[in-house]
């Protein structure tokens, strides 16, 4: 949403510097090397913008803590370095392996659990009431752990 809308400024403010310039004389050489420089300067920008409001989000979510913030940047940096396609379809096929391989015996109710697990453990980390949320965990993580060994064991024996 934030990258649309800082296209959307972009490209406004882009059009009417162009067209400003293009009313210049058609014989005038000047024209192609000021709009050249003009999209480079503008792309380094956009580029240093996204970046800072990457460095904004990474800090509000890490609460200040430079060390987070930097290893967040070196992520992202690393990430954009390299080939996205690349990363994205090595990361498709780990999840689809992954996936055929849970899914004999993980079933819906487990996944469901697995998911609750998470958002205790979540809210465990917001909250004040930590005793609550930890024998809810060691309940819910208790019949998780069942479901899964009876469903490993009904594979097992089919």
């Amino acid at each position: 949403m934030i990258n649309a809308l800082v296209d959307l400024m972009y490209k406004e403010v882009v059009k009417g510097k162009l067209k400003d310039i293009q009313e210049k004389k058609e014989y005038d050489i000047n024209i192609k090397y000021d709009t050249k420089i003009i999209k480079i300067i503008d792309s380094i920008l956009l580029r240093l913008i996204k970046m800072g409001l990457f460095v904004l989000l990474i800090s509000l979510i890490f609460k200040g803590n430079i060390y987070y913030i930097v290893f967040g940047l070196a992520g992202y940096i690393a990430y954009r370095k390299f080939d996205k396609g690349n990363i994205k379809g090595y990361v498709t096929n780990k999840k689809n392996d992954i996936k055929n391989k849970t899914d004999i015996f993980l079933k819906e109710s487990t996944k469901s659990k697995l998911k609750g697990l998470m958002i205790i453990l979540i809210l465990f980390n917001f909250s004040q009431y930590k005793m609550i949320y930890i024998a809810i965990f060691a309940v819910v993580f208790i019949f998780t752990i069942l479901d899964i060994y009876s469903n490993i064991k009904n594979v097992n024996q089919s």
